[in-house]
C-alpha cells in the first residue's frame, strides 16, 4: 500500500463458523479474523473514525482573516 493512503476494512459476519447456527452463511472464522487483525497491527496504522475525520477536515478559517 502507498504511503498516505487509506484502506477501509469492514466485517459483516465474524463467528465460530464450525459451531454456528447457520454454518452455510459465508463468513469469517474467529481465528482467521484474529490473524488478519494481527497482520494489520504489524503492517498498518490502525485508526479510529474520529482520527480519520480529524485528518481530512481542514482547520477553520479565522473569520477576521484577510487575503
Amino acid at each position: 500500500m502507498k504511503e498516505n493512503s487509506l484502506a477501509i476494512v469492514m466485517y459483516h459476519y465474524v463467528r465460530d463458523l464450525k459451531n454456528s447456527r447457520y454454518p452455510e452463511i459465508k463468513g469469517f472464522d474467529i481465528s482467521e479474523f484474529k490473524s488478519q487483525i494481527e497482520f494489520f497491527k504489524a503492517n498498518y496504522n490502525i485508526i479510529t473514525m474520529e482520527q480519520l475525520i480529524s485528518a481530512i477536515t481542514p482547520p477553520p478559517v479565522n473569520l477576521n482573516a484577510i487575503l
